[in-house]
């Protein structure tokens, strides 16, 4: 637990909740509340148990002292919290009980230099700001919308703060509790025993979890998401997702941390929400990922959902609760969240650790007061059989327990206070604030060591409530269910409880299937808050039934929603394993970022019943809600049914994403997807392609974009792609030379099995980085590669003549050539391999549409003597024909691997258009370097390339190399791969044809190792 000058961080979470039949205050809610015959007998700081039964009640005298005090208060410090106004003028009389400190100050922690933060509730205008100034205090946070101030002042202002007209209260700074779990308060002892003990299995570089990073959350596999991955194009594509936590401190743009967008001035601190990002980034890898920090209060919480949503998240993830969040009515927080499901963002919220009644953890009690006991001149709480204290069964110092009531927010006139005593019925700590008409009905006690009890009294002349406890960690003696509350309960939000994914590394508690799925023999985790939730007011508190605040009124939600995996690995320091709501809620709200990319028209109440209905059932429903369940709502999440469930249908057109390495053969690399010995001579690898990294090619792909390179290479050779159930064709795809490193872009068929084939004629290593594919519905029909253009003398085909004379152009038919798979004569595009052999000198080759202008664009670029591939989307003429013009001469080959059918919807070919040229300034300042980036805008512009457009293909040329390296082309706004798209020697010119996701803004990123000049044509683009 974490401790602020002013405020409680607790690090784990939860919220209480209503109770459910029997209904609490009843005889036989209060029957059923009795304490567990296995209850362990730990309480704060080793202090015997009571051991439950009747107790005395407190003492009259100090009960007394405390009313008469509270009476004679000023004016403004009515206005303040009890623990503020003890911090500032410590009440000799009830200091008596506690003589080293007063109990109503416990909670506000010594600050050395005399100040105080704290937050003020009221009018938030110039004036009360400027005062904050002249009090020589400074405002940390202004939220007038929210009628909310945050500011630090010397704590001997704050009664004068709390003087201005405009307050209505002054409280110490509250700080959120995150609903991460570090201790095992799901078992019966509830000792404390650690649970960020031996991960489970499948951490670091496991094969069997690394889809994204080193480490990959075993909810991937236990919510059934990578198999739903590799069988659609649902990988969160197109979706903005928004979490909300402390922070994401630690290493940027990882392979397991994405980049991820902050709202301005809102990054936080800490790094839950960077583990909660690793979580979202393994299920659902092609999202976008937004943060805004949830700390600061309630109102700059509620703020950054907002502006969350305003930055286009329709998903939004949070794991924070605040203590002073009102049960009974939807506060600033819940609001926001509802302003923003209305709106139709998916809002996922952590339901809470605060343990569930039917395993025996519920650190929440909630009953109608029935006023036992006279004590002076009021009424303590009878908590059963003449117990007039609430048995701390297990707690732990420094903890926190809150007491609300069900008057509306800002309008309490119903005085509740709330003490701790010790073992021998001393006020060891007491929360006394006013409740006289405009107040919050809330009071709030820090544990301090040898507290054993919890007691309850009401102030002569309030009316009876329906009265809330909520523990922050540990257990209590009289407890119910209900224990999910605040802005997780809201009517918009999806409540996310927690249930194990993988065996426990330590503690108490389930274990999880991993590395199976989840079945119903599952269960939820033993601190995940159970439910309902009962509320008695609107958010403008207008009461839902007026005249009947007792536990048989207001209204019931079916709280929490569902639940989704905890106890999972991250690379996040100490949150491997992660445990608590904290994991599971972003576990969902991945999920849910899946079903939007699977049919991204979905509205928000579709993606919620979407979600809700595609759950395994667990437990025996409630008596109160048939077919829900109060300790897992609707059951566990699993990522098939939702994404199932919204009828998913297939791509039409190619799909991209960050380039991927799928095979490395050399050994000093890290080999993947191959293992032996360099690839000898003569040698054919067979490379899986769909079903693995960690944006899977779909089972249903047709074909596959592969950028291939060959290095090292003996002798003058060439390689060859194509589908494995396809006899190897007389075509090649790229075409090396002694030493090189060369590299070429294949768009090839599949074989029914996924698999692509690749054979080497010379002795070379061989790297394949995946960059997209084509489904079988698309436009593009992949053909078994065929050559239709030889000018050499053994094999011509296509041409007659002698060898290519400098600046001719050769006329190639396309359409119903060649003798096996025939381009149709309504193709749109076609995709040719282009190789020129024994160029005279060095030049180039430019490809395009026989009845457009030749471009001022470049296909291949040539070395003298040698030979040089490169693959060419181009636009077929209206004859079905495509031309090459070749500026120096020599020997030209062409292979046809597929085609283009027309249509609205599918790849646009265009005659090729120069965007960037760095030798001249066009699209990029002539500023060779090592390791420079160029952000290259490739939509709008003369192109006509629509701003939506999701993919582009662009002839990428480096020339003007000194030294050795490589250029990779990728979206930007996403982290640079670890892949190329182009090799490159010294004093060479090489090109590559490259399709590349549209990144943020519009553009996608060109990384060159080496000082070159780059060239770009854009050759077609993706809607």
């Amino acid at each position: 637990m974490r401790v602020s000058a002013v405020a409680v961080v607790v690090g784990l979470a939860a919220w209480g909740a209503a109770a459910v039949a029997p209904a609490p205050g009843s005889a036989a809610a209060r029957s059923a509340a009795a304490p567990s015959p296995a209850a362990a007998t730990a309480v704060a700081a080793g202090a015997p148990n009571p051991g439950g039964g009747a107790e005395r009640g407190l003492d009259a005298a100090l009960v007394d002292a405390v009313a008469a005090t509270k009476a004679a208060r000023t004016p403004a410090q009515r206005k303040m919290s009890s623990a503020l106004v003890g911090a500032v003028a410590p009440r000799s009389a009830v200091a008596s009980a506690a003589p080293t400190a007063d109990p109503d100050a416990a909670v506000l922690a010594a600050r050395p230099d005399g100040r105080v933060t704290v937050d003020v509730t009221g009018t938030i205008d110039a004036a009360l700001v400027e005062l904050v100034g002249a009090l020589g205090g400074t405002v940390v946070s202004s939220h007038p919308g929210f009628d909310a101030l945050r500011a630090e002042l010397p704590l001997a202002a704050a009664e004068q703060l709390a003087a201005a007209p405009q307050v209505r209260g002054v409280a110490p700074a509250e700080a959120p509790v995150v609903q991460r779990l570090r201790t095992a308060l799901d078992g019966a002892a509830l000792d404390g025993t650690t649970l960020d003990g031996p991960a489970p299995a499948g951490t670091a570089l496991d094969p069997a979890v690394t889809a994204v990073g080193s480490v990959n959350a075993q909810g991937d596999a236990t919510h059934n998401a990578a198999a739903i991955r590799a069988q659609w194009n649902a990988s969160g594509q197109g979706v903005r997702i928004g979490i909300l936590s402390d922070g994401i401190d630690g290493a940027a743009n990882t392979d397991d941390m994405p980049p991820v967008n902050v709202i301005s001035g809102q990054a936080g601190t800490g790094a839950e929400g960077r583990a909660m990002v690793e979580i979202v980034h393994d299920l659902a890898p092609r999202a976008e990922i937004w943060f805004a920090t949830a700390v600061g209060g309630q109102a700059t919480m509620a703020a950054n959902i907002l502006a969350l949503a305003a930055a286009g998240c329709t998903v939004i993830v949070d794991d924070v609760t605040y203590l002073a969040e009102a049960p009974f009515q939807d506060g600033t927080v819940a609001r926001a969240v509802e302003q923003v499901t209305t709106a139709g963002v998916t809002y996922v919220a952590a339901a809470g650790n605060w343990g569930r009644a039917s395993a025996g953890t519920s650190a929440t009690w909630e009953a109608d007061f029935t006023g036992g006991s006279t004590v002076g001149t009021e009424l303590q709480e009878d908590f059963g059989g003449g117990d007039f204290g609430n048995t701390l069964l297990s707690s732990f110092a420094n903890e926190f327990v809150s007491l609300s009531w069900n008057d509306p927010i800002g309008a309490s006139g119903n005085d509740y206070d709330l003490f701790l005593t010790d073992s021998g019925g001393n006020v060891v700590a007491q929360s006394t604030a006013m409740q006289d008409g405009n107040d919050q009905p809330f009071e709030l006690v820090q544990i301090p060591t040898g507290a054993t009890s919890i007691r309850i009294v009401k102030a002569a002349g309030a009316a009876t409530r329906h009265l809330r406890l909520q523990m922050t960690r540990g257990r209590i003696e009289w407890s119910t269910t209900g224990a999910t509350y605040g802005h997780a309960a809201a009517v918009g939000a999806i409540g996310a409880g927690a249930t194990p994914a993988a065996a426990r590394g330590g503690g108490t508690g389930p274990n999880g299937p991993y590395p199976g799925a989840f079945t119903a023999a599952n269960t939820p985790e033993n601190f995940s808050a159970d439910g309902p939730r009962r509320v008695y007011y609107a958010a403008d508190g207008t009461p839902l039934t007026p005249g009947d605040l007792t536990a048989t009124g207001g209204q019931l939600r079916q709280k929490p929603d569902l639940l989704g995996a905890d106890g999972v690995s991250t690379t996040t320091p100490d949150f491997s394993p992660f445990y608590g709501t904290s994991a599971a809620a972003p576990h969902v709200g991945a999920i849910a970022a899946l079903v939007r990319s699977a049919k991204p028209t979905l509205t928000g109440p579709e993606v919620r019943a979407i979600l809700l209905g595609a759950t395994i059932d667990l437990t025996a429903p409630s008596p109160l809600v048939p077919g829900w369940d109060l300790d897992s709502g609707a059951g566990i999440l699993m990522a098939d049914r939702a994404v199932n469930a919204t009828a998913p249908v297939l791509p039409e057109d190619f799909v991209s994403f960050v380039p991927e390495r799928l095979l490395e053969t050399r050994a000093d690399a890290g080999q993947k997807g191959y293992t032996g010995a360099r690839p000898a001579a003569g040698q054919t690898i067979a490379l899986q392609v769909t079903g693995v990294g960690a944006n899977p090619v779909p089972a249903n792909a047709a074909a596959v974009a592969l950028n291939v390179t060959a290095t090292g290479a003996t002798v003058a050779g060439y390689v060859t792609v194509w589908p494995c159930d396809a006899p190897r064709p007389l075509a090649s795809n790229l075409n090396l030379a002694p030493g090189d490193t060369r590299a070429n872009l294949v768009v090839s068929k599949l074989s029914a099995g996924g698999t692509v084939c690749l054979f080497t004629l010379t002795a070379t290593d061989l790297i394949a980085d995946v960059a997209g594919y084509l489904p079988r519905l698309a436009r593009y029909v992949p053909l078994v590669p065929e050559r239709l253009l030889e000018t050499r003398p053994a094999g011509r085909t296509g041409y007659s003549g002698s060898t290519p004379l400098a600046t001719q152009t050769i006329t190639l038919q396309i359409a119903g050539a060649g003798t096996t798979s025939h381009v149709p004569a309504d193709a749109s595009a076609v995709v040719v391999n282009v190789t020129a052999v024994e160029a005279p000198a060095a030049g180039f080759v430019t490809v395009w549409p026989c009845d457009q202008p030749r471009p001022n664009a470049s296909s291949l670029n040539l070395v003298p003597g040698g030979t040089t591939p490169n693959l060419v989307v181009s636009k077929l003429a209206a004859g079905g024909t495509i031309c090459l013009y070749t500026q120096v001469g020599g020997h030209l080959i062409a292979d046809v691997a597929g085609y283009y059918t027309a249509g609205p919807n599918g790849y646009a070919p265009i005659n090729p258009t120069r965007l960037l040229d760095t030798r001249t300034g066009l699209g990029a300042a002539n500023a060779p370097a090592l390791g420079r980036t160029i952000e290259l805008t490739v939509t709008g512009g003369a192109a006509g390339v629509p701003a939506d457009a999701s993919a582009v293909a662009l002839n990428v040329t480096g020339t003007d190399v000194t030294i050795p390296g490589f250029v990779t082309v990728w979206p930007c706004g996403q982290p640079r791969p670890t892949a190329s798209n182009l090799n490159l020697a010294a004093g060479q010119t090489r090109p590559n044809l490259v399709l590349a996701a549209v990144g943020a803004g519009g553009k996608v990123c060109l990384y060159g190792l080496q000082p070159s000049s780059l060239i770009a044509d854009l050759v077609g683009y993706y809607p």
